[in-house]
């Protein structure tokens, strides 16, 4: 109360001066309230206008004069009647402003006014922002600052050339600030827009003339906005660089370009939709729908579980956002992009792996992915007892490796006959067979899967322990996968994660095959548990756990060992 009581106050009128003061007091901030520090800003290019009247806040609307907005940003008001503004927009065309219907027109497009533009001492005040955004140019609201802040927008990027030249052009809602660099290791020109916002998208076009691989687009920085655009060299060459009079476009020329020359490179393909179909089987088709067929890898990750496809030639053409999955198997789809590398990807987070593959189709273009479950006893699945014969494999201090895969692969194999599985084993006794020989029967057999079963050793004794899988196609990586994690969970030791390794038996097998590598026989802790005969039927039992997951998806019941082997 004391800065709101006047400082001489007499002994008659205290009471109502001192009334007046609390009321005062009272009532300042409510009218403050109604439109709280109303002055804001309007930032063109990082620095502040000039504004007068200033520029204040209306219902949420910045309202400012309009004529040195639209200088700022290179526009013009070219005319005024008591009915319309007619603007010269950036570009050189025209808008206008209906004064009467409060509407506002650009290209042949007419939309309404959030708010009133109006007369005021000789000026134009109006909701610069709709203006602006629809000439062309981005218009943020930074609260912090309490500031509208306008930038330009990279609109277009052009590319032309032939075998004698190349040229790139940038072109920009409004002026802008260009500037060109060159970098090394690896060989690239790129040019900033500092301030301005990408319009475009940031896919790459393929170029491949005068050591020019790829010209792409991207955004390093958000705050302040700075768009990119960079060419990928094969080595360092010479260039041309230049800013056009009104600061609306840049041009880089290599070489000696041709007026007439074409434009570069294909279209690349686009990802317009991405939708996940679920089955009452338990599978489901995750589909990405495409302007025109394009080349793809794909790839199984650990931690957490995911597929990633990659779209080789192809870039998003919607928000880089989540889509549903199926509630079983796919817990959610990502789109994403690698703007550097040249594609888009398509990322499915898992909530259970299973065997998928990979289709696609022209009519409409498409690339799915599709996990169709299956009855385990529909698979013919190869068992292969590594070594035998002349051949010990690994040797520990008790035991010889080929005789523990040999006991671990019959336990594995009685367990697939008790679901009427059909199965071959490359050997059932201590003989050799040639390594060669082994993924030839899988072949002749046409089986389904080839799973190899070993034990690892170091060469120094107790210099390792732990459990690997491994494959060796893209395709075979989410078998070695699903039965890797089983024997983790089941056998507890190191993870030694999921490798590719060059196996013949990987290598020459034409099915889906692993090679799992259980545990260290050399390793004297490892070679007890390998030794113990419950060991060896829980290795079984997590390889058996494995294969039924791969194939048969989601809703896999796992019994115990001890339960009843009934379903197939």
């Amino acid at each position: 109360m004391r800065g709101c009581t006047p400082a001489n106050i007499g002994v008659r009128g205290v009471l109502p001066r001192r009334l007046a003061a609390f009321l005062a007091c009272l009532v300042a901030p409510a009218v403050l309230g109604a439109d709280p520090d109303a002055a804001v800003e309007v930032i063109v290019g990082g620095e502040a206008l000039a504004l007068k009247p200033p520029a204040e806040m209306r219902d949420g609307k910045v309202i400012a004069a309009l004529r040195p907005c639209l200088t700022a940003v290179g526009a013009r008001i070219a005319k005024t009647s008591k009915k319309q503004l007619a603007i010269v927009t950036p570009d050189g065309s025209e808008a206008y402003i209906d004064l009467e219907h409060q509407t506002l027109t650009v290209g042949g497009t007419t939309r309404a006014l959030s708010a009133p533009t109006k007369l005021r001492n000789g000026k134009h005040i109006g909701p610069i922002a709709d203006v602006l955004r629809a000439l062309g140019l981005a218009a943020t609201w930074d609260a912090s600052a309490r500031a509208l802040r306008v930038h330009p927008c990279v609109t277009d990027v052009r590319v032309h050339g032939d075998e004698n030249g190349v040229v790139v052009e940038i072109l920009t809602s409004a002026p802008a600030a260009f500037s060109a660099h060159t970098l090394s290791a690896p060989s690239r020109i790129y040019v900033d827009v500092k301030d301005a916002v990408l319009r475009v998208p940031q896919g790459p076009t393929p170029v491949g003339l005068l050591g020019v691989q790829r010209v792409r687009s991207g955004s390093p920085s958000q705050q302040p906005p700075v768009a990119r655009v960079v060419l990928d060299l094969d080595e360092a060459t010479q260039y041309q660089w230049s800013v056009a009079e009104d600061g609306r476009s840049a041009r880089i020329a290599i070489g000696r370009v041709s007026e007439s020359a074409p434009v570069v490179g294909p279209q690349w393909a686009q990802v317009r939709a991405v939708q996940t179909f679920p089955y009452p089987s338990g599978g489901a088709d995750v589909v990405a729908l495409l302007s025109s067929p394009t080349r793809y890898e794909y790839d199984v990750r650990r931690k957490p579980t995911r597929i990633v496809l990659d779209l080789l030639d192809a870039v998003p053409a919607i928000d880089l956002s989540s889509f549903a999955g199926d509630d079983r198997l796919v817990e959610r789809v990502r789109m994403g992009a690698a703007p550097a590398d040249g594609h888009a990807q398509l990322v499915l987070d898992m909530r259970q792996l299973m065997a998928f593959q990979v289709v696609t189709a022209d009519d409409p273009p498409r690339i799915a992915v599709r996990f169709h479950p299956a009855p385990l006893r529909e698979r013919l699945i190869v068992l292969d007892p590594g070594h035998g014969g002349k051949d010990p494999g690994a040797i520990g201090r008790r035991l010889r490796e080929k005789d523990v895969n040999l006991d671990v692969s019959h336990r594995l194999n009685a367990l697939l006959r008790q679901h009427s599985v059909r199965t071959i084993m490359t050997r059932t006794t201590d003989v050799y067979f040639p390594l060669y020989d082994r993924p030839a029967l899988a072949n002749a057999a046409n089986a389904d899967i080839f799973l190899s079963v070993h034990h690892n050793a170091w060469r120094r004794p107790d210099g390792a322990h732990g459990t690997e899988t491994y494959y060796w196609r893209p395709k075979d990586k989410c078998l070695a996968t699903v039965i890797h994690e089983h024997m983790l969970a089941s056998l507890g030791r190191k993870d030694n994660d999921v490798r590719r390794g060059n196996f013949a038996v990987l290598r020459e097998s034409r099915m889906a095959a692993a090679l799992c590598e259980i545990v260290y026989i050399n390793h004297s802790e490892e070679e007890a548990l390998a030794a113990s005969e419950s060991f060896r039927q829980r290795a079984a039992r997590a390889i058996f756990d494995g294969l039924r997951q791969y194939v048969e998806g989601p809703g896999t019941a796992l019994e115990d060992e001890g339960a009843k082997v009934g379903r197939g």
